[in-house]
């Protein structure tokens, strides 16, 4: 975040607490939703009320399942977060899946299925673990509602440096099995995100299904960030084009180091963590993955990452029912679908909610 970036020589200036402070300065502006697209309410859950036996993480390996394991017992006796935040979106009643159903508009206010077969997207936001909540992309969710006629809950995850991994991956797994909870059923449920909300994406899938409750209706990969050190040669030839600024793995402000290990020294050992599944799943196995899509732009300095996840995604899926589809969009940037003046953003959107529709 700074303009020289910290060197491991001097990582002892690095002031986690005060960086966490500059984000929130700098944090991503709240949108809105226009009136004729949907609205959203604000809602929470306890996490008190969502159960899992911690033995189900055995066999994740690494470090990740030790952390897995403290950090959910912290949790369940932790009385400062309670709750896990999050807007559900409900797009405009006539554009409703449930629109044929006589459904009410006060049964899409509550967090549980109108009917047996109901649909819902639990979208993870990006920026990077630094940055963003559910009120800076309640647009762009509410858009991908829209297009798809299917209520959306946006979660306001743990953000890093002052909470590292794996408090989001927990936050995610909360609220999937909070859906359950609710009487969604797995087969209904798409998961969605961009950027670092990607990356959540996959890496719960992969958990979910290390579980053996994923069996996910399909996930949505918006210019995911796969493999968290952006050593590819597209992390450097794009940069002059690309908006997406960050300093390289060897500095300590790198995004990947604050959310997996903020103020630590950069160690062959800290490098072999952040190649584990569930924190770069560049690395995991995809084998029987549910139907996902892909964007990118090809612009952007994550695209050989991208690239090469759909290339191992393709390999991994090659039974008659695999269903990997990856769009990649000529001169276009990180994340473009946020710009409403980039030329693609809607042949995107239009895709997205195709795509979704037809799980």
């Amino acid at each position: 975040m700074s303009d020289c970036p910290l060197t491991d020589d001097a990582i002892h200036q690095l002031n986690v607490s005060e960086f966490a402070a500059k984000a929130r300065q700098n944090d991503i502006p709240h949108a809105t939703i226009p009136a004729e697209v949907g609205f959203y309410i604000e809602s929470s859950f306890a996490v008190a009320d969502i159960n899992i036996d911690p033995s189900k993480f055995a066999g994740i390996g690494g470090v990740a399942e030790r952390r897995l394991v403290e950090l959910m017992q912290k949790d369940r006796t932790d009385t400062e977060r309670p709750r896990v935040l999050f807007e559900l979106i409900v797009p405009n009643l006539a554009h409703t899946e449930q629109a044929d159903h006589g459904i009410r508009l006060q049964d899409l206010l509550e967090v549980r299925p109108t009917h047996k077969r109901e649909r819902i997207v639990l979208y993870l936001h990006g920026g990077g673990y630094i940055y963003g909540s559910p009120a800076s992309h309640r647009g762009h969710v509410a858009k991908i509602s829209a297009m798809t006629g299917m209520r959306a809950v946006a979660i306001d995850y743990r953000l890093s440096p002052l909470n590292m991994f794996p408090a989001q991956l927990l936050d995610a797994l909360y609220s999937y099995l909070f859906l359950l909870d609710q009487g969604f059923q797995q087969e209904n449920i798409i998961l969605a995100g961009e950027s670092s909300g990607g990356n959540l994406v996959l890496v719960l899938a992969l958990l979910l299904r290390h579980l053996g409750i994923g069996n996910l209706r399909g996930t949505v990969l918006i210019s995911p960030w796969p493999e968290l050190s952006c050593t590819s040669r597209s992390a450097v030839e794009n940069e002059d084009f690309d908006y997406l600024t960050f300093p390289n793995v060897e500095f300590p402000e790198n995004p990947g180091r604050m959310f997996y290990a903020p103020g630590h020294r950069l160690t062959e050992d800290l490098i072999a963590e952040l190649r584990h599944p569930l924190v770069s799943p560049l690395y995991g196995d995809f084998s029987d993955f549910p139907p996902t899509l892909i964007q990118a732009g090809t612009r952007e300095r994550l695209y050989d990452d991208i690239a090469k996840l759909y290339e191992k995604m393709s390999a991994q899926n090659t039974h008659e029912t695999a269903n990997i589809v990856f769009e990649a969009y000529d001169d276009m940037i990180h994340v473009f679908q946020q710009f409403e003046e980039a030329p693609d953003t809607e042949i995107a959107y239009a895709s997205i909610g195709k795509f979704i529709r037809s799980l």
